[in-house]
Formats: structure tokens, C-alpha cells, sequence
């Protein structure tokens, strides 16, 4: 996944990096990079429309206990899924957890031509022993139902 057309609270020559050495992935953000108070950004165009829906494939690296990893959609909150460290295999990081490799997604109302998304977490600890990812973005948008995934939006 690009890093092109996001933002973070997060040094870019630290972003930036692949963590496809120490992950087998190649994500935004990841071990020893997203920690406690760390975020993406993401700004949307899209045409009219009345719902919209995301997919993601989410990393929570590490030491994750009852941590959520939380989406917004213009500042309100529109996914929060806790994950623990007890649950999964070790896929990236220190050896002594247990990671989890998630497909998260999300439908919610919205009605703005312009819309963006923010990617977090609740944790608390260094990013060297608590760290999240995310790659495979996708968005779909429609009038009514259940809005289905394959027609690409313009980014901003």
C-alpha cells in the first residue's frame, strides 16, 4: 500500500518505512512505528451518494490488551474493534505475543462530497512493545443497500 495521499502525526522518514523485514508485510505504519497517540489520515472525493462502506486489512502488533483499533469518518467514530494479544501468532515483532491479522470494515450514512478518514488506536505503550498497521484500503459508496466494493474513487 502507497503511502501517497496520506498524513500522520508520525515523523515521515518513520512512516515511510517498510516494515516488510520484520512484518512480511508491507503497510502503513507497523512495528516499533504506530504507538500510543499515532494516526492516519486519508481525504476522499467522492460523487453523490447517501452511504459509503470500507474494507482494510488492520496489524495489531504485539502487546495488545483489550486495546481497540478505531476508524472515524469525518472526526466520528465508525469502528472501534478491540483485539488481544493472547489471540493469533506471532507474525511480526517481539515472539512473546501473539499478533493479529484482521479484515475490518464498515458501513455508515454519509451524504458529503468530501470525506476523511482517520485510522487509530487506543494504545498506551512504547511502539516498540504495542504498534498497529494497515494496508488494502478499499471504499465503495451508493444511494441505498449494502454498497458494494470495485468502482475506486477519486482521491484527494
Amino acid at each position: 500500500m502507497s503511502s501517497e495521499g496520506w498524513t500522520t502525526n508520525i515523523a515521515a522518514t518513520t512512516y515511510l518505512k517498510t516494515t516488510k523485514l520484520t512484518c512480511n508485510e508491507v503497510m502503513l505504519g507497523g512495528f516499533f512505528v504506530t504507538g500510543p497517540g499515532k494516526w492516519f489520515k486519508r481525504k476522499i472525493t467522492l460523487p453523490a451518494h447517501k452511504r459509503v462502506r470500507i474494507r482494510f486489512k488492520a496489524i495489531a502488533v504485539d502487546s495488545w490488551d483489550n486495546e481497540f483499533f478505531i476508524v472515524k469518518a469525518d472526526n466520528t467514530e465508525i469502528l472501534k474493534v478491540k483485539f488481544l494479544h493472547t489471540t493469533g501468532s506471532n507474525i511480526c515483532g517481539w515472539a512473546g505475543y501473539k499478533d493479529r491479522s484482521s479484515i475490518l470494515e464498515a458501513a455508515f450514512d454519509h451524504t458529503a462530497l468530501e470525506m476523511e478518514l482517520m485510522f487509530t488506536s487506543t494504545l498506551n505503550e512504547h511502539n516498540k512493545n504495542e504498534s498497529f498497521g494497515l494496508k488494502n484500503l478499499e471504499v465503495a459508496y451508493c444511494d441505498i443497500g449494502d454498497c458494494k466494493f470495485g468502482r475506486p474513487p477519486a482521491e484527494k
